[in-house]
């Protein structure tokens, strides 16, 4: 369908000239001749003589730029967006275009857990993960196959370290477990499904293979005894841990959004309710699991998250998963630069084995069946870079078997930072955003004429034409308003 130049006329009939005229657009200096133009160009605008073909006719005849100049909506740091939405339409194949026009890796997260929040150093007391998220054009073509809207493909590299519960005791202690470290590398991909209007997520799934080393060769007791010289004098007795054994895991969750809406009549989405099931099977531990999650935004936007898989898709990614109506009121709505939301939930294991509490004939220790975290925490975005810090309280993970005690509850905090981005000027734009915001008056002042006009658009709506090109089908008009009255 084609998108016709109107989309932009609503500077002229919508908004009278001392709101928001020509002469205020932030590329006008850089279109001035166009610009300065803009009289004779409201005259046509009003001729209604002239069929809207006629009237995009002259217009092109008055000059060439006038086109792209009417059919461009300025969306901030989408560079390669605004560029597709100068064609006449924005197809699948164009998107596909501009995705794989994408850099390899798009996005970086790292998550670090630790129960230094807790004042402890047992249990599991440790975990650091590095993920990439790549392109690879013929997985998303085999993942569409089997009916996803699109998928995220990771590599990733983590180490998990856990203590037992007195680190000044020289021998081993036979009631409690064994020390033991994992390193790892792997690979995951999250596949999403949409909702029926292609408007929103409504399902994801992740598959997760890893593989990598339990015992000495995880470096556990190198990294936690190195990270204690640093931060204090305390060292771990590392002479009884787990024995080596090679690490091979598979893990698989599928994450389900029950419910979603808004409780101040926002047209937006303030809440979603998510539930998710899964397993876990390796040479490490093996369970089944099942959890709730509640998120809700305090500020900005909702983020459509599922928290601890959380590199959400690119806009254009996102554009790529909607129907046209719904991609084009993303692409004029636009969203918050900034987010702030509020999540909790829980999530229950039942634990068939642990080879950290069940693998050493030397310890009188086994695992816990059953085994429930409770989890809370808020997620700011700005722009695409989000920050996530979190608590976890964890219950007896393991118990005693001549009578002893058993392990207690256990809390430990997590951090992460994921930052995305569609290409690599893109990324450098970001960078040198803050510096330029402060050293370039002209720039600052035309990014507060973006957002300024960006925000009228969102308050006042604007009206969209289509038109297929087929005489049988009569032109379809879109009204889009971004907020509620």
């Amino acid at each position: 369908m084609k998108i016709s130049f109107l989309l932009m006329a609503f500077f002229v009939f919508q908004m009278n000239t001392a709101e928001a005229s020509f002469f205020d657009r932030p590329d006008y200096f850089e279109n001035k001749s166009v610009y300065d133009e803009v009289e004779e160009i409201i005259e046509l605008l009003h001729d209604s003589s002239l069929s809207e073909k006629d009237r995009e006719l002259r217009l092109m005849f008055k000059d060439k730029k006038l086109v792209p100049t009417f059919k461009a909506l300025k969306v901030e740091n989408e560079n390669q967006l605004i560029q597709s939405l100068k064609l006449d339409e924005l197809t699948d194949n164009e998107i596909l275009t501009i995705m794989s026009q994408r850099p390899v890796i798009d996005a970086l997260k790292v998550t670090m857990e630790n129960d230094f929040v807790s004042g402890t150093d047992v249990n599991y007391t440790n975990g650091l993960r590095v993920e990439l998220s790549f392109n690879n054009p013929e997985f998303e073509k085999f993942f569409k196959k089997l009916g996803y809207d699109h998928s995220d493909f990771f590599f990733l590299c983590g180490q998990n370290i856990y203590n037992n519960s007195d680190k000044d005791n020289p021998s081993r202690i036979p009631d409690e477990p064994p020390n033991a470290g994992v390193l790892y590398c792997g690979s995951a991909v999250n596949s999403y499904k949409m909702d029926k209007n292609k408007a929103r997520i409504r399902s994801m799934q992740r598959l997760e293979a890893t593989l990598g080393s339990i015992g000495k060769n995880s470096f556990a007791e190198q990294v936690q005894n190195g990270f204690h010289r640093i931060i204090d004098s305390k060292q771990v007795n590392w002479d009884y841990q787990l024995s080596d054994r090679f690490y091979f895991n598979i893990n698989f969750q599928k994450h389900l959004k029950l419910g979603e809406g808004d409780l101040y009549g926002n047209s937006e989405p303030e809440y979603n309710v998510i539930v998710n099931a899964g397993g876990n099977v390796g040479t490490f531990t093996n369970y089944a699991n099942a959890g709730v999650m509640f998120n809700y935004r305090l500020l900005g936007t909702l983020i459509d998250m599922y928290v601890g898989n959380k590199i959400t898709p690119s806009q254009i990614e996102e554009l790529a998963m909607m129907s046209l109506e719904n991609r084009l009121k993303k692409i004029i709505c636009g969203s918050s630069r900034w987010s702030l939301n509020l999540y909790f939930g829980a999530d229950v294991k039942y634990v068939f084995n642990n080879y950290w509490l069940d693998g050493s004939d030397l310890h009188y220790t086994e695992s816990e069946p059953l085994v429930i975290d409770l989890k809370g925490g808020v997620v700011v975005r700005y722009r695409k870079v989000f920050f996530e810090v979190g608590l976890v309280r964890r219950s007896s993970e393991w118990g005693n078997t001549q009578g002893g005690p058993d392990s207690s509850t256990h809390t430990f905090g997590m951090a992460s930072f994921t930052v995305r981005y569609d290409n690599f000027r893109e990324l450098g734009d970001n960078v040198a955003h803050p510096i330029r915001w402060i050293a370039d008056p002209e720039y600052r002042r035309k990014k507060l004429e973006e957002n300024r006009i960006r925000d009228m658009i969102a308050k006042q709506g604007v009206k969209v034409i289509y038109d297929d090109g087929d005489p049988k089908n009569p032109k379809k008009t879109l009204n889009i308003t971004c907020k509620a009255n």
